[in-house]
This record gives C-alpha cells, sequence and structure tokens, in this order.
C-alpha cells in the first residue's frame, strides 16, 4: 500500500479531491502544451467539470492508468484512514469529497 497521503497529519474533517479543470480564459486552456496537458476536444466542457475520467484531458508525465491508479490507491488510502465518500455517506455534493467516518483526534 503507498504511503498515507500527507494531508492525513492533521486530520481534516474533510478532504476533496478533483481533476484538472482547464477553464477557457486559463492558460492551462489557452497554453496547455506549456504544462503537459493535451486536451482532445476543447469544447468539450462537460468533460471538464463532472468528474469523468474518459481521456478528453491527458497528460505528458501521466498516462491515463497511471492516473486512474493514483486516484484509486489515494481513495484506497483515505477509505483506510476512515473516511467515506460523500455518495456513500449520504450526502449530496460531489462523489470525490470525502469526509472522515469517526472523529480522529
Amino acid at each position: 500500500m503507498p504511503p498515507s497521503p500527507p494531508c492525513l497529519e492533521i486530520h481534516p474533517h474533510e478532504i476533496s479531491i478533483h481533476q484538472l479543470i482547464p477553464f477557457p480564459g486559463t492558460v492551462y486552456y489557452d497554453d496547455p502544451a506549456r504544462f503537459g496537458i493535451r486536451i482532445a476536444n476543447p469544447k468539450a466542457f462537460e468533460s471538464f467539470c463532472y468528474g469523468g475520467l474518459d481521456g478528453n484531458i491527458q497528460f505528458d508525465y501521466l498516462s491515463h492508468a497511471q492516473l486512474v491508479k493514483l486516484l484509486e490507491e489515494t481513495a484506497r488510502a483515505l477509505e483506510a484512514a476512515g473516511y467515506v465518500s460523500s455518495d456513500q455517506a449520504g450526502l449530496t455534493p460531489s462523489s470525490s469529497i470525502l469526509r472522515p467516518s469517526t472523529e480522529t483526534p
């Protein structure tokens, strides 16, 4: 198992994980190559914002498989620390929000 995310050392009440969202007008959208980012369809805004990992946004330094693996390993580490995703906790915000199932000192 990979090491625990550093944020766990401070025992936050909530952790939110989001993918890069290259909003139009930002340097990430206007000049993605500068950051090793490839956007297959810059007009497919729904792929930017709704939590999908459909491959529209790719990185020169991280394969799609590596990105998925990183996300899965991070989620497992957070779950092992007692955090649950908001969809499992019955909350309505993004399912990427993780909250501790019990308070930790």
